[in-house]
């Protein structure tokens, strides 16, 4: 696939570009992973050392780090989804492209179907 392509209605898809962005999205998320795991990766509270009369509260502080962490996982497998969806994205644009320019001109541009 060339570096951007322009189809017959003069829309410009720069498939690199995309694939790009969709890889910078990528390495942000495993990196911002493995940042909220190294920091909340040991953190909890043990509510039974707390005492009879702080047990409660440590449960719940127990439960707010299990929360969080939860919250955090969902965002990072949905930020990891949009990631991989882009790239999917951007091959289907150079597919098509490719496909109309086959179509159209009679010569094969390395055409492959998306992934």
């Amino acid at each position: 696939m060339g570096h951007g392509r322009t189809n017959a209605d003069g829309v410009r898809v720069d498939v690199s570009e995309v694939h790009a962005i969709a890889a910078g999205l990528g390495r942000a998320v495993a990196g911002t992973e493995r940042q909220w795991q190294r920091a909340l990766g040991g953190l909890g509270f043990d509510a039974g050392a707390a005492g009879p009369g702080y047990r409660g509260r440590g449960e719940a502080v127990d439960a707010g780090y299990r929360r969080l962490r939860r919250v955090l996982e969902a965002w990072s497998d949905e930020a990891a989804g949009v990631a991989d969806l882009l790239g999917r994205t951007a091959d289907g644009y150079g597919y098509e492209l490719d496909r109309q320019v086959t179509a159209l001109t009679g010569i094969d541009a390395d055409v492959r179907g998306p992934r």
